[in-house]
């Protein structure tokens, strides 16, 4: 699967007028700053983390590996996602596909997804499985790729272009498809959007088996479990399944490429979406940064005063602005739903005029602390769930080398100012913006 996570990344702002200044309920103020979790690394390099949730009888096994689209290379477009499918096949000391099992053994919200930066393996499962599913996954690791075959290879390229046929007649994938290709400078990494290009068509099993001895190996990946465990135990597990592999080298490649453009530049796209939409994308820093922290709760404030203005008249049903943060760099994005592509230029000059009012003079104390209030709750959302805190802790650990920086940014967006704020803005949002115009088809 290689777009569930991308359709919904990256916390949205709520964009409804500001609340008048209230003091903040107990429960709204009870929000758990940190995330407990044990850190260990094997002899092979593997890290596993651990995170004990004793609520439900059950574990959420995540495991990444630190490839992505990003790693592919000229004339190999699309093969990360290609080899995520084919790494639910049979493998060496498997009767059946990985697919099958992880089905036989009772396993729940099991999938895979391939992101530019990593692709992780997920499943959960109740706690009296953990063996198994562990075993499966350092079976997945050492034996899969000498158990390919040819037809395993032509199944998993016809589940590709079927998936992507499929995903591409959705709208929000053809937004983020007009995003990817148009906003990052040509030869970026992050650069354009393929999910089945006809460079599949040439990959072979030599191919696979090269791929998965390069990235799918101990140094290579982060095993994060949550649930009803003990991390000692765990690690003991862990070390009994995994401790035999070979470690391999790790590659990962984590040098920032912002991508930063200057001036103006714009793209208009007709007949992509149902309704007329201005999208305004800023290239920024990546993840866990603290230009990316202040950035969101710049977007946040941007987004409310746009909105407040545009539908008030009328020329907007929808205002919401995204912060997609990778390990490279980021990007902020604006949207606006018009009523008519014939109102675009007034939108734009009303987002120009809240982005220089906000980059002069920062945010309001109540516009912050609404900012910080979104933040705040999507934190606590983030954090109390088994799936989504394997989720976390495992990008602190793939982009900074520490599941920690959770707590560090965290912490950083609420000590945040008016003045940082307003300096991320006028850093950042000032300038280098790409517009996209989406106009719908024009009926006959």
């Amino acid at each position: 699967m290689y777009l569930s996570a991308a359709c919904t990344a990256g916390p949205r702002a709520t964009m409804t007028p500001l609340p008048a200044p209230a003091a903040e309920s107990a429960a709204e103020s009870a929000v758990p700053t940190t995330v407990l979790f044990e850190r260990f690394v094997l002899p092979n390099g593997l890290t596993l983390i651990v995170h004990e949730d004793h609520d439900e009888p059950i574990a959420q096994v995540r495991m990444f590996y630190h490839v992505g689209e990003k790693d592919a290379g000229p004339g190999r477009t699309g093969y990360p996602h290609l080899f995520e499918h084919l790494a639910f096949s049979q493998s060496k000391h498997l009767d059946r596909s990985i697919w099958s099992f992880l089905e036989r053994i009772g396993a729940s919200d099991y999938d895979a997804t391939t992101r530019y930066d990593y692709t992780h393996y997920y499943a959960i499962v109740r706690v009296q499985m953990l063996d198994t599913l562990l075993w499966l996954e350092a079976e997945r690791m050492a034996h899969l790729a000498g158990a390919l075959t040819e037809d395993d290879l032509r199944r998993s390229r016809k589940e590709v272009f079927q998936e992507a046929e499929r995903l591409l007649q959705l709208p929000p994938v053809r937004l983020l498809k007009a995003t990817w290709d148009y906003t990052y400078p040509e030869g970026h990494p992050y650069a354009g959007f393929d999910i089945a290009s006809e460079d599949l068509n040439r990959a072979t099993l030599v191919d696979a088996r090269r791929f998965y001895a390069r990235y799918y190996h101990p140094a290579n990946a982060v095993l994060v479990i949550a649930g009803d465990v003990d991390a000692q135990v765990v690690r003991g597990k862990v070390e009994e399944y995994f401790g035999s592999i070979r470690p391999g080298q790790r590659v990962g490649n984590s040098e920032p490429r912002i991508g930063q453009r200057s001036g103006t530049q714009r793209r208009r796209i007709e007949g992509v979406l149902p309704d007329a939409r201005l999208r305004l994308v800023w290239n920024t820093p990546g993840w866990g940064t603290t230009a990316a922290n202040y950035l969101e709760l710049a977007s946040t404030t941007i987004a409310s005063r746009v909105r407040e203005r545009l539908t008030a008249n009328g020329i907007a049903t929808k205002v919401e602005s995204a912060t997609e943060m990778r390990e490279l760099g980021g990007q902020v994005t604006l949207d606006v739903i018009a009523s008519s592509p014939t109102v675009f230029p007034g939108i734009e000059r009303i987002v120009r005029e809240e982005i220089h009012r906000l980059a002069s003079g920062g945010p309001s104390t109540v516009e912050l602390d609404y900012a910080k209030a979104q933040h705040r709750s999507q934190f606590k959302q983030n954090t109390t769930d088994p799936a989504d805190v394997t989720y976390l802790l495992g990008k602190a650990e793939l982009f900074r080398g520490d599941p920690a920086h959770l707590q560090v940014m965290f912490r950083r967006t609420e000590a945040a100012t008016s003045e940082g704020v307003r300096q991320a803005a006028r850093m950042w949002l000032t300038d280098g913006v790409f517009i996209l115009e989406f106009a719908p088809a024009v009926q006959p």
